[in-house]
């Protein structure tokens, strides 16, 4: 009984979020999409304007995960106001009508006299931890966290701001992260966006599409336009190799690959938190030493200047176990 209640449960509610998920005419190039790092250049914004009744419906899981951004940020604004800070204009609409760009901002921060335009993105935990940075962002294997940049700088530009925030929320533990965007250290990649838009609107007015480019996994596997895209496959066929050593190997590789990239956030974070200052330090079982390491400063001209590189490390104690007779 309790079993086929739980099954219920899960088949209505699974339902309900699919119906929750719809297609939409796209008559505009929307921030978050022209922002999306599509191979093909603008072939995968002019396909959403120009076939949007075809593109792939979100799936039941993908629509939860929208939805329970949309709580996030919600509840991310709230806690910026209670906690004394003045939050404005939310969820305004912005266009650019020059180029037909449009977006929705989620809100500004008024901070000595400057409204701050701030977008919020709720994240898994590893992706939280993983994207420190705008520069992690835009390295993303993630083709949605590239966009992610893109989309605030469009959003300084459409309200003539220098200075923007993502502000990242951790979905585990409720930490927010706010990395700082300026308009001007990231002009090119902003303007490269405007002329993109330009492209778009060419070919949505002469009927036009971009062509293919070879199918890229990381990205046009996460398409919602791939059944219409149809990227073309490698040119000449994969050799197929028969070695049982060899799929032995890689299935052993796949299995340490979430661990090695868990060690790797762990060890980038500590290491930030103790370059800091020289010393050593215990906690626990553990030795933690800070040493500065002076080396060449490496420019485009050799100048012979130096500079010092902190090297931090973590050691266990040597415990000995040796007793007397």
């Amino acid at each position: 009984m309790a079993q086929m209640l739980s099954e219920t449960i899960l088949a209505q509610y699974r339902q309900y979020k699919a119906g929750r998920s719809d297609r939409r005419p796209v008559r505009s190039n929307t921030a978050s999409q022209l922002a999306y790092p599509c191979p093909a250049g603008a072939r995968y914004m002019v396909l959403k304007r120009q076939r949007w009744e075809a593109a792939e419906m979100p799936s039941p899981e993908l629509q939860m995960i929208y939805d329970e951004g949309r709580l996030q940020e919600a509840a991310v604004l709230r806690d910026l106001a209670e906690a004394g800070l003045t939050v404005i204009e939310q969820q305004t609409a912005v266009e650019w009508r020059q180029y037909n760009i449009t977006g929705h901002l989620d809100a500004k921060l008024l901070w000595n006299g400057t409204a701050v335009p701030i977008e919020i993105k709720s994240l898994s935990p590893y992706s939280w931890q993983a994207h420190q940075s705008v520069a992690d962002m835009l390295d993303s294997k993630y083709p949605w966290m590239r966009g992610y940049p893109g989309q605030l700088l469009i959003y300084l530009m459409l309200t003539n701001a220098e200075v923007g925030m993502l502000i990242t929320k951790n979905k585990a533990n409720g930490q927010i992260r706010c990395i700082d965007l300026n308009l001007y250290e990231h002009l090119a990649y902003a303007e490269s966006l405007v002329r993109l838009a330009e492209e778009v609107n060419q070919h949505i007015a002469a009927d036009t599409v971009p062509p293919a480019v070879e199918y890229q996994d990381w990205v046009c596997g996460r398409c919602s336009m791939f059944n219409v895209c149809t990227p073309p496959m490698a040119s000449t066929p994969p050799d197929v190799i028969e070695d049982s050593e060899l799929l032995e190997a890689l299935d052993e590789r796949a299995s340490l690959e979430a661990a090695r990239k868990r060690y790797e956030t762990l060890d980038k974070t500590l290491k930030e938190r103790f370059k800091g200052n020289g010393g050593v330090r215990l906690c626990g079982e553990w030795v933690i030493e800070t040493k500065l390491s002076t080396r060449k400063k490496m420019e485009y001209v050799p100048t012979g200047e130096t500079i010092d590189v902190p090297l931090v490390s973590f050691k266990r104690y040597a415990h000995s176990d040796s007793g007397g007779e």
